[in-house]
C-alpha cells in the first residue's frame, strides 16, 4: 500500500522470481551491518514503545558492549575470532558515545 500511495503502480506478475542473498552485504562489513541492526531497532523502540522502554535499552547495550569489551580484552590478543568480534563492539560502542550519528553503517564510509 505504500507504494500505491507514493504514486507507483503495482503489478502482478507471478512467474517473477526473487533469489535472496542471505547475508551477504553483513559478511562484507559486520561492523557496519550491526550498526544499522541498532539503529533500527531504536528506531522501531522510538515509534512503538515509551521514552522509558528507548533508553533503558540504549543503556542495557552500552552496558553490555562495555562488560564484552572488557570479557574479549585478553582472548582477543591471541584468537582471531574474538579479535573481530572485540573490534565491531569497540566500533558500535564508540558509535553510541557519539550519539549514534546517520553516517556510520551500511554504505556510509564507516566500516571495519
Amino acid at each position: 500500500m505504500a507504494m500505491k500511495r507514493s504514486g507507483f503502480k503495482v503489478f502482478f506478475y507471478p512467474d517473477a522470481k526473487i533469489y535472496h542473498l542471505q547475508g551477504q552485504t553483513a559478511k562484507r562489513n559486520i561492523t557496519a551491518t550491526r550498526i544499522e541492526y541498532w539503529r533500527s531497532r531504536y528506531i522501531f523502540f522510538r515509534k512503538n514503545y515509551s521514552v522509558l522502554k528507548t533508553v533503558l535499552l540504549y543503556v542495557g547495550l552500552f552496558f553490555k558492549l562495555n562488560l564484552s569489551i572488557v570479557i574479549q580484552l585478553i582472548p582477543a590478543l591471541f584468537i582471531t575470532k574474538t579479535r573481530s568480534r572485540f573490534k565491531v563492539n569497540v566500533i558500535l560502542l564508540l558509535w553510541h558515545l557519539i550519539f549514534c550519528p546517520d553516517s556510520w553503517g551500511i554504505d556510509k564510509g564507516i566500516s571495519a
